[in-house]
């Protein structure tokens, strides 16, 4: 991908912090896209967030989706959430 990545830097920091992400950060995240480790998928609840979609990347064994709008130079990435469920869609 070589669009612009955007994040909020507070929202980070939190994500870093937060025991249940292992670690996890947006750079990783920007890192993992940048080289090529990533799905990209509708966000799940098309209903709530219609202009969203979603990285799909595995970090320490475990997936994350990272919800994120276009922009007009690039995206911007709104979270980081780990999810046990999407296992198998990016393992395929």
């Amino acid at each position: 991908m070589k669009q612009k990545i955007r994040f909020n830097k507070e929202k980070n920091v939190k994500i870093k912090n937060d025991p249940y992400r292992f670690g996890i950060s947006f750079e990783i995240v920007i890192d993992l896209i940048k080289n090529d480790l990533y799905k990209k998928i509708k966000h799940p609840n098309q209903k709530k967030y219609p202009n969203q979609e979603c990285f799909l990347v595995f970090f320490k064994d475990y997936p994350f989706f990272i919800p994120y709008v276009s922009e007009e130079k690039g995206v911007f990435l709104k979270n980081i959430i780990p999810s046990r469920k999407l296992k198998g869609v990016i393992n395929d």
